[in-house]
């Protein structure tokens, strides 16, 4: 008997372990269930990491759009600055001393001869009170020359245009030397010598200044 009992224990334990074995809920014996438990994390890693270095690279896609809009914007500003400082001051003070220029030349010129040498010619024959209208032009025209050489002078470090240089430095040569001879015209008279004639105004120059002043309105601006 104690044998049989033996046996029917024995038999009864193997029967509730095939039983645990094939029950639902028991992933041992379920191969599906071991695959998953297998495969999952190695799909979900490489997942999530994707998604955050996408997340990462459009965080650096905005620092940098940002970082180039704030440049733009202080460009923006800088080229705006030097616009109202210099550029628009010297084109003002140009397009006033065309117009003095212009007046002098129809009222005043001798046939042959430059401004400040038909002044030297007139003040020695007909006296200097009698050229004052045209001394005080003068005087202007040479103050508006020195302003805008000034002016050059200031703006000089951020011109952009290579046209606009060259025709900046023939301005000042040209503005200092004027300003000398206007300086010299009443000894000129005096000694009863004739001022010799000097290179002319660098025609040029105007649209050189009209070239940067639109050149400096779209500097380092990214659309």
């Amino acid at each position: 008997m104690r044998g049989k009992k033996g046996s029917i224990k024995a038999g009864l334990g193997q029967g509730h372990a095939a039983a645990e074995s094939s029950a639902p809920g028991n992933s041992k014996g379920d191969p599906s269930k071991s695959i998953a438990a297998v495969w999952i994390p190695i799909i979900v890693a490489p997942s999530a990491a994707i998604g955050g270095a996408a997340r990462s690279g459009f965080e650096q896609h905005e620092i940098r759009v940002r970082a180039i809009q704030e440049a733009t914007r202080q460009q923006e500003t800088e080229n705006q600055r030097l616009l109202n400082e210099y550029l628009t001051k010297i084109k003002v003070q140009l397009t006033e001393s065309k117009s003095i220029y212009n007046q002098l030349a129809e009222q005043y010129l001798e046939p042959g001869w430059g401004i400040l040498e038909s002044y030297v010619i007139k003040a020695r024959r007909d006296g200097s009170a009698k050229n004052a209208l045209m001394f005080a032009l003068m005087t202007d025209l040479v103050g508006r020359d020195s302003k805008i050489a000034e002016l050059l002078e200031g703006y000089a470090p951020s011109a952009i245009t290579t046209e606009f240089k060259t025709q900046s430095d023939e301005f000042l040569e040209h503005a200092r030397t004027y300003v000398l001879r206007f300086g010299v015209l009443s000894k000129v008279i005096s000694a009863g010598e004739q001022l010799p004639v000097w290179k002319p105004f660098p025609s040029q120059f105007p649209v050189a200044l009209e070239q940067e002043i639109d050149a400096r309105k779209h500097a380092g601006i990214v659309h």
